[in-house]
């Protein structure tokens, strides 16, 4: 059986293709590459929004819980018209911060895929897209090109700053500091 993706490996691959659900084992890989970084970077980033949140949870007062309970409020109501109001700015902050790292997410792709954004660049990310450009020069001339990363960081960090400033904005409405 000789594979599409590597001709001459033949039976040595041959066994994986239970594994694949197809006749060119591995293949899968341009498919669900973007799945996998996803699922990594959720596994990485699931810590400190669990933290914050229980945090925020925990910080609210125990007495207003028990007067909503007094007024008759169930479970859906005290969450919605009591924790949420009050744990907002936590999950602004999460929100922002979130965003800020998928646009970061260098380290992962990197990590798991190298800088080449294999396969055939589809988990190719706009950190991994300056490096290849400005700093290792993987692109048709194979020569850095500083003045192309350097476009390619302005317009991301011009980007985050449009789309995080009225999130922030919004978060610190109210708040006396």
């Amino acid at each position: 059986m000789e594979t599409d993706a590597q001709p001459g490996l033949g039976r040595r691959l041959s066994c994986f293709h239970w594994i694949t659900f197809s006749q060119t084992p591995l293949s899968w890989r341009h498919q669900y590459g973007h799945l996998a970084v996803s699922l990594v970077s959720c596994w990485q980033w699931l810590g400190i929004p669990t933290m914050m949140f229980v945090a925020a949870l925990r910080n609210i007062s125990t007495e207003l819980l028990e007067a909503a309970r007094l007024e008759g409020a169930g479970n859906v109501k005290t969450f919605w018209y009591i924790k949420l109001p009050l744990i907002k700015p936590v999950v602004g902050i999460i929100a922002v911060l979130t965003f800020v790292n998928n646009f970061n997410a260098f380290d992962i792709v990197f990590a798991m895929e190298n800088v080449n954004g294999a396969p055939e660049y589809s988990t190719d990310l706009i950190g991994t897209l300056f490096y290849r450009y400005g700093i290792a020069g993987q692109h048709p001339i194979g020569i850095p090109d500083a003045g192309l990363g350097a476009a390619i960081a302005t317009i991301t960090f011009l980007l985050l700053m449009v789309l995080v400033l009225p999130t922030l904005k919004k978060n610190t409405e109210g708040c006396l500091v």
